[in-house]
Formats: structure tokens, C-alpha cells, sequence
């Protein structure tokens, strides 16, 4: 998943030059990826994720590849943006199918929040490895090679994560998917609004560093900026995540928030790759804490019928910032530089932490009146 999007942005500004085309097309495979994923997490609700995983894992490894295809063979633009959609479409949200799975698990316990920062920390790592992967192969061995890679990633992993039936959470009956149909509850908007603003943070560093490492001369240096972003995230979940339970999460994610304006301000005053990645470090501190917080919430609030969707959702307002972001930066790039394109990350981040203090009193409240606040026998709506 860490290759996908930068794969698209590598595959086109490397083959035609064009950043803006590049960004449409990445915003278009994050937004089908947001819109289409909680339908196919539904289903995985109510029919079982090895179901749904052997169908659209390798779906979606046709489309990237007929994507790379497409470009390659200089296709029209209509064709470049239907893949597009066909390959956010398919695109399995595996870090909601294995969040739900530790919930199913660990539901109630301590142990679940150091295992949502273990698979925050562990998604860190992937994004570390997944760019520097993405842009050697591009940029090493063919510009569609990241995205080939990724196709094949999806087919071995999506199929792998089918066959491990014994943590799969039970398929919900029909009856009781019908009973929990309204149960999702103001946490899920409240907390996709603000990952929708983080996603807009996301989206356009992907595409600034991008741009930013070609203007210096070393394009393939974006992969490794990137991947410093990730490790700072990292650090972050290693030393936060462990310490979640028990706190005041709405008010701990407003805070971590309110950190990030000040840690990505200098996004706009570097002007060395070297710069950058001081910054990246220091700044990517805070990824991981504000993801752990917003996931916990979720689980906390939700019945485990709704679960995977209900993560899926939030995972999908990253997605749609993502795509807002990639397509702004790439004509924002193209008539002012990368810098304008990091501009907007620092935006981001400021729409963020607004969002959180605009819905701090609501997400207070339901966090207060969840059964564990109210009866200490009573952990969350998925017991």
C-alpha cells in the first residue's frame, strides 16, 4: 500500500513529466480507495475477510498492472483515470482487517492498545521500507517497476492474511448486521473529519518530497525522505503506544495535534535534502500517537459488527485528504515549486488540530459515556 500511490507519481512525472497529471491520477486511485473500501469492509464484516481478501487482492494486481501498461503505451487520459478507479476500488484495507482482528482478540484488555501501537509502529516500518522500494525499482530498474512490485505484494499478502482462518473475527449473521446497522455512532465522522485533514498532510508530502528531491538533482532520495518521516512516526507509536490506556484520549489526540503545527512549520523554510530530513525526523514523531489515539477511540465506541468497517471509514478520511492534497500540490508544484507543495502539508496539520478543537466537546462526551467510563465491568461495545 506504501507503493502505490508514490508508484503512480514516479511511473507518470518519470514517463511524461508531469506532476499534475501525476497527482490527479495518484488522487483518484486514494479517492476510489476511500469511497469503495468500507463497502468491501461491510462485506467482510458480514461474510468473512478470507472471502472478500481472495477476491479483490488479486483484482487489484491486474489493475496496477494495467495501469503501468496504460502509461507505457502513451493511452489516453480517460483510460489512465478508469484504472485509476479500478485500482483504488479493489485495494484491500488490510490495516482495518487486522485491527479488527486484535480487537476480536484482545477486546477489554491493556493489551489492545500496546497492539494497535504495535500495528502502527509496524505500518511505519512498511512505509519506511515501501518508498525506498517504490523509487529504486522506478527510478533503478523501469518507472512502472514500483507499481509491478506493489501488484505482486497485494496477491501474496492479501492471499496470506485469507488463509490465517484462526484469527479471523466471526462473520456477523444477518440479523444481528441489522441490528447494529445505526450503531456506528458521531465517533466515526468526528474522527474521519479530522484523518481527513492528517491525509492532507500525507498526500502532499508524498508528492512535495517528490518534487523536492528532483529539483536538488537526486530524485531517488525521495524514497529515503519518505522513510525518515516513517521512522520518526515509528519512535513516536514505539514510546506512545504502550502508555494509552487509561487516558483521556480525545484530549491526548488534540494535544499531539496541536504539536504537529509546530513541528511541520519549518517544512517551508528548508531548502537542503539534508534540512528536510531533520525536519522529517523530528516531525514524524507525532504521525503514529495521533493515528493510535483516533483507532482507539473507534474501537472503544463501536460494536464489533461494525468494526472493521467503521476503522475502514476513518482509514478512508486519510484517503480522501490524501487525494485532495495529491492533486492540489501536483498544479501547485508544476507553477511554484516543491516548497509550495509542502506549504500545503503544513496546512494540513493546522486543519487538523482546528478540527479536533472544534469537536473536542462531542468526542469528550462520547468518551465519557462509553459502558467502560460508566461500569467498570463493562470494557466496550465489543465484549
Amino acid at each position: 500500500m506504501s507503493m502505490e500511490g508514490l508508484g503512480v507519481i514516479l511511473l507518470v512525472s518519470i514517463t511524461q513529466g508531469a506532476y499534475a497529471l501525476a497527482g490527479v491520477l495518484s488522487s483518484i486511485l486514494a479517492l476510489s480507495a476511500a469511497f469503495i473500501s468500507p463497502l468491501t469492509s461491510r462485506w467482510s464484516d458480514r461474510f468473512g475477510q478470507a472471502v472478500i481478501l481472495r477476491i479483490i487482492a488479486p483484482a487489484q494486481a491486474v489493475a496496477l498492472t494495467l495501469i503501468v501498461v496504460a502509461v507505457r503505451a502513451d493511452a489516453p487520459t480517460a483510460v489512465l483515470v478508469l484504472l485509476a478507479i479500478l485500482g483504488g476500488a479493489f485495494q484491500p484495507n488490510v490495516g482495518s482487517m487486522v485491527r479488527a482482528r486484535w480487537a476480536a482478540m484482545l477486546s477489554g484488555t491493556p493489551q489492545l492498545g500496546i497492539a494497535f501501537a504495535l500495528e502502527s509502529v509496524l505500518d511505519e516500518v512498511i512505509f519506511i521500507l515501501g518508498p525506498v522500494l517504490a523509487t529504486g525499482l522506478a527510478i533503478g530498474v523501469s518507472p512502472g517497476a514500483g507499481l509491478l512490485a506493489a501488484a505482486v505484494l497485494v496477491t501474496v499478502g492479501g492471499l496470506s492474511l485469507a488463509a490465517q482462518h484462526r484469527t479471523q473475527p466471526e462473520p456477523v449473521s444477518a440479523a444481528q448486521a441489522l441490528l447494529n446497522r445505526d450503531r456506528m455512532g458521531s465517533a466515526v465522522p468526528i474522527v474521519g473529519l479530522i484523518f481527513l485533514c492528517l491525509g492532507i498532510c500525507f498526500g502532499s508530502l508524498e508528492v512535495g518530497v517528490v518534487a523536492f528531491s528532483t529539483e536538488a538533482g537526486i530524485p531517488w532520495a525521495s524514497g529515503v525522505l519518505l522513510a525518515v518521516f516513517s521512522l520518526g512516526s515509528a519512535v513516536g507509536g514505539i514510546v506512545f503506544g504502550p502508555r494509552v490506556a487509561g487516558r483521556d484520549l480525545p484530549r491526548q489526540l488534540l494535544f499531539v495535534l496541536a504539536v504537529s503545527i509546530l513541528v511541520t512549520i519549518p517544512l517551508v523554510l528548508v531548502r537542503t535534502p539534508v534540512q528536510l530530513a531533520v525536519v522529517a525526523l523530528i516531525g514524524g514523531v507525532v504521525i503514529a500517537p495521533s493515528l493510535i489515539c483516533g483507532f482507539t477511540i473507534v474501537e472503544n465506541l463501536v460494536p464489533s459488527s461494525r468494526l472493521t468497517e467503521s476503522i475502514t471509514w476513518v482509514s478512508a478520511g486519510i484517503g480522501v485528504g490524501f487525494a485532495i492534497a495529491a492533486g492540489i500540490c501536483g498544479v501547485l508544484i508544476d507553477a511554484h515549486g516543491a516548497t509550495a507543495g509542502l506549504a500545503v502539508a503544513v496546512v494540513g496539520t493546522a486543519l487538523g488540530a482546528l478540527a479536533s478543537l472544534a469537536t473536542f466537546p462531542a468526542l469528550e462526551r462520547l468518551w465519557h459515556t462509553r459502558p467502560a467510563a460508566l461500569d467498570p465491568a463493562a470494557h466496550d461495545f465489543t465484549e
